[in-house]
């Protein structure tokens, strides 16, 4: 795997994997971009609605957080 070039903390996935492992770590490295996208974000941004959507990115979070959960175990 290669660093991400740019966001030191990602890792590319590795093109030559087996289906699951690119699952894997497609599903990390997307992870890993919301974690430093949302980082340092304050309880009333993760709450606060963004019109004219009724989404909150705590609820992106949350939903992406199940969507995550489901892949791994149905690909498993």
């Amino acid at each position: 795997m290669k660093p991400c070039e740019t966001a030191g903390m990602r890792t590319d996935p590795n093109p030559n994997g087996s289906e699951f492992s690119l699952l894997v770590e497609y599903l990390a490295y997307q992870r890993e971009t919301v974690l430093f996208k949302t980082e340092g974000l304050t309880h009333a941004q993760l709450v606060s609605k963004h019109p004219p959507s009724e989404l909150t990115v705590a609820g992106l979070l949350a939903a992406g957080g199940e969507l995550d959960g489901g892949a791994i175990q149905r690909a498993a």
